[in-house]
């Protein structure tokens, strides 16, 4: 079988980790990676508004993070069927300590995706991609990752969405817990911190699950305009542009 892997360079730390599981797979799998960095037009073709993408034999896409039981299952002929995650989410915020994502603390993110030890490589590549500054605000109590919020220069970005010098991207919004929001103080104190550089932070968003960076109800509850919904995954999920004006 065909299986194809697109990725927006290190935008998500579980990048290296895929990409070092394909590997495994060389001799079993027909396997091509595709870095979309600095290729919107691969990305417009492929429809990606994820940071990552698998496409089976050219026509069954597969939106979330790779891992063996999924390899395993398609070497043998079989393709899994995704489930989209909607869990619960809390409508009350909650917040710990909000702080800049810097290089000194971004290991905090590895509680989001479990990667213990890329932290630092993706810090790299963020201060790659001209970010200057803190990469984003993460809400922590203590030693504990509450949820995040982290974004790049819409510029780089290279799924279909505005690009502008004014307007800024949010790539990541976490923090999903059944009773209280973590997401929305985060979000809101990384507007705070772009106002002096952008004039607006625009989004992608599913309507109902949390990937990616959703649901849809937690930008509208934060004053966010939706722009309407930009793609459709059948079974999966319906995006959503959304938009709000920072100054």
């Amino acid at each position: 079988m065909k299986l194809s892997f697109y990725y927006w360079g290190m935008q998500c730390p579980l990048h290296s980790e895929i990409l070092r599981l394909l590997d495994a797979y060389e001799n079993r799998l027909e396997i091509s990676r595709v870095d979309i960095t600095g290729q919107p037009d691969v990305a417009w073709a492929q429809r990606m508004f994820f940071p990552m993408l698998t496409v089976v034999d050219n026509t069954r896409r597969y939106f979330s993070p790779l891992n063996r039981d999924f390899l395993e299952s398609v070497c043998r002929g079989n393709l899994p069927k995704e489930e989209p995650y909607r869990p619960t989410l809390g409508g009350l915020p909650v917040n710990g300590q909000l702080e800049p994502l810097t290089e000194q603390n971004i290991c905090l993110t590895a509680q989001c995706t479990g990667c213990q030890n890329l932290g630092r490589e993706r810090a790299g590549w963020l201060r790659n991609q001209g970010i200057t500054g803190a990469f984003g605000i993460v809400n922590r109590q203590g030693n504990r990752l509450l949820g995040g919020a982290e974004f790049v220069p819409s510029a780089i970005v290279p799924y279909d969405v505005p690009k502008r010098p004014d307007t800024a991207f949010l790539t990541c919004l976490y923090g999903s817990a059944p009773e209280a929001d973590h997401k929305s103080g985060p979000l809101c104190a990384l507007e705070q911190m772009l106002r002096q550089d952008y004039r607006r932070l625009i989004a992608v968003t599913d309507e109902d699950g949390v990937f990616p960076n959703g649901n849809l109800a937690v930008f509208l509850r934060n004053g966010y305009q939706d722009l309407g919904c930009i793609r459709q995954e059948p079974g999966y999920c319906r995006l959503h542009l959304v938009e709000k004006e920072l100054r």
